[in-house]
């Protein structure tokens, strides 16, 4: 054993569960350091005072020089700044931020920010933070910043923000120095953003462009994921934004209604990998908030009652099989491409019942099988290719529309709607599927000759 190569001891351990680590440190030498490696590379950690014993216990041994992953749970406590124990519990938050700041090898940091508002851990009951609660989290997201943004951390090369929302827009996070050291330094951004699942849009979405401009010279992964669909409503100007050394692009929800759109992904020829997560074609507009000479919202407009309002209404006609040709001509050095939809449960992402992707040999037929797995991965789709929920329309008393028949028949009997309506989910389905084909075909020959 100990004359193996060691890419070779660590494949052997790669192939092993998390679970069976520590009796394999055990088995042999030879194994035993490449199982302790993988065992303590990730630590996973709440501010919980067992955890912050249990940091502090690795810190103290030869183990913290393993450490290069760090997960930070930050949900909310039952206990609430204002009570008595609210000392304890904002040293204990410190202490643990802290702790993770000496890790000497730290090259990726996750970091959850609780539930969604509007939402308990189900999706299903009400659920509002505190205004003490709420301080207390902005208050761990600077010192988080903070810790991250020292000399120290040069290093640091992956963050991952998961739940993020109202943090967003806080002026006193985003024009800090420590803010735009880390966002300048790191090569990795995945964003997770909770807007409230009570309202129709999310008010967040355009702020995260305050988080993407200090990042556009050194980024080469970009992931940006929102529970909702965006893209329109409250429009992200992506194309005020270009990352030159992007090579991996992974969009969640994205709503595809104009051409710019695809120009801008296209502007980025460095990429090699491109996720279009449940992204969807919009054809359809209808709304009673004013436009912009682009058809953008001016401004939201609620469902009039009594007088009536006048309506807005546009179509884009743009189709699948025209994007996947312009991928396939502009993107020349893409290798992997995944294109794919999550389950909808009641009109929403059903996230705890999604599938994960297998890798097979043949580039036209995929293997997919159940599991639990987050939003933020890689993997967390529910079935590869086309499908009708990938045109929709919008409706800005409801938003996104994902069945184009269902919205037919609901301004069928309209008398001011004067587009006809074609479902190109079904008129355009060969051409999509053949566009799709090929574009995989390429892709997939690409990856086979590394070029």
């Amino acid at each position: 054993m100990d004359l193996l190569p060691a890419e070779l001891k660590d494949l052997i351990v790669s192939n092993v569960g998390k679970e069976s680590l520590p009796s394999l440190r055990l088995v042999c030498k030879a194994l035993g350091k490449p199982a302790t490696r993988r065992l303590f590379s990730e630590l996973e950690v709440t501010f919980s005072e067992a955890h912050v014993q249990k940091v502090q216990h690795i810190l103290a041994s030869c183990l913290s020089t393993e450490v290069t992953s760090f997960q930070l749970h930050t949900e909310e406590e039952t206990r609430y700044y204002g009570s008595p124990g609210d000392l304890d519990l904002k040293n204990r938050d410190e202490r643990i931020i802290v702790l993770m700041g000496r890790f000497p090898n730290l090259r990726d940091v996750t970091s959850y920010w609780g539930r969604a508002p509007g939402e308990d851990e189900e999706g299903l009951i009400p659920y509002r933070r505190t205004a003490d609660s709420s301080k207390g989290s902005a208050r761990r997201f600077t010192a988080l910043l903070e810790t991250l943004s020292s000399v120290e951390h040069s290093h640091l090369r992956s963050l991952s923000f998961v739940n993020i929302g109202q943090y967003l827009y806080d002026s006193g996070l985003t024009s800090s120095p420590a803010f735009h050291t880390i966002l300048g330094r790191i090569s990795e951004l995945r964003m997770s953003v909770k807007c409230d699942f009570t309202l129709w849009r999310c008010d967040f979405v355009p702020e995260i462009t305050l988080w993407l401009t200090p990042a556009q010279s050194n980024l080469t992964s970009l992931t940006i994921h929102v529970n909702r669909c965006w893209g329109y409503d409250r429009q992200l100007r992506l194309r005020d934004l270009h990352f030159p050394n992007l090579k991996k692009l992974k969009l969640g929800n994205y709503m595809i209604t104009h051409e710019w759109q695809l120009e801008w992904i296209l502007s980025h020829s460095t990429l090699e990998r491109l996720v279009l997560d449940t992204c969807s074609i919009v054809n359809y507009f209808f709304t009673y908030c004013e436009l912009d000479d682009e058809k953008y919202p001016l401004h939201y407009k609620p469902v009039p009652w009594g007088d009536p309002e006048p309506q807005y209404q546009w179509e884009f006609g743009m189709q699948w099989s025209q994007l996947f040709g312009k991928i396939e001509q502009g993107l020349k050095h893409l290798k992997e491409f995944t294109f794919g939809i999550q389950n909808l449960k009641n009109g929403q992402h059903d996230y705890t019942r999604l599938y994960c992707l297998l890798p097979t040999d043949d580039p036209e037929h995929y293997s997919f099988s159940r599991n639990h797995c987050s939003e933020m991965t890689d993997e967390a789709f529910a079935v590869v290719g086309m499908h009708k929920e990938h045109y929709m329309a919008f409706n800005n008393t409801i938003g996104a529309w994902y069945d184009i028949q269902g919205f037919m028949k609901s301004v069928e009997e309209d008398e001011d709607w004067v587009i006809p309506i074609v479902d190109r989910s079904i008129t355009g389905r060969e051409d999509d599927e053949a566009a799709y084909h090929k574009l995989m075909a390429t892709v997939y020959a690409r990856a086979c000759d590394g070029n």
